[in-house]
């Protein structure tokens, strides 16, 4: 970074739609301890609980697909 504290460079990852809204609906968080978990990419051994403490698994609202499909074009303007 420069001695202004500004940022030198900026990456740019252009990442279909598809893979993006799969990566974050499959989101789920452990209800008690937070952990959290991605049901394609590092799920839980149970789909249902967290491997921690054994806790139901949530999934927040904004990481819902349709919501996920909503918020992307946001990001790109």
């Amino acid at each position: 970074m420069s001695d202004s504290g500004g940022l030198d460079k900026v990456l740019f990852f252009d990442v279909p739609e598809d893979v993006l809204v799969e990566r974050l609906s499959g989101r789920v968080i452990c209800s008690s301890c937070q952990i959290p978990y991605n049901l394609v990419f590092s799920p839980p051994k149970s789909p249902d609980a967290c491997d921690t403490c054994n806790s139901s698994l949530y999934q927040r609202e904004d990481d819902k697909p349709e919501v996920v499909r909503n918020r992307l074009p946001r990001l790109h303007a």
